[in-house]
């Protein structure tokens, strides 16, 4: 079974040797499961043909309402985070 979070798929897929590992490893997979229907749909035109088990958003989705307590101005901020690959 695959877990697949998003961007190992969007991302990875434009490089020539990551693409070249990921459709080997899909031709494997017997199942898979997405953060998204975006996701499952690229995995299938890189070849996965196995089951496919659903969408399971890995954010699980925020609440922003209960979030809004910690916003502060951009003027007071001293942390820059930053997320990559």
């Amino acid at each position: 079974m695959y877990s697949c979070w998003g961007n190992d798929l969007y991302y990875y897929k434009n490089f020539k040797g990551h693409r070249n590992t990921i459709i080997k490893v899909l031709k494997r997979v017997n199942y898979i499961h997405t953060d998204c229907q975006r996701d499952f749909e690229m995995a299938k035109s890189l070849g996965f043909n196995g089951d496919f088990l659903g969408v399971i958003p890995g954010g699980t989705g925020y609440k922003l309402d209960e979030l809004q307590k910690f916003k502060m101005p951009v003027g007071q901020r001293k942390i820059i985070l930053v997320k990559g690959y």
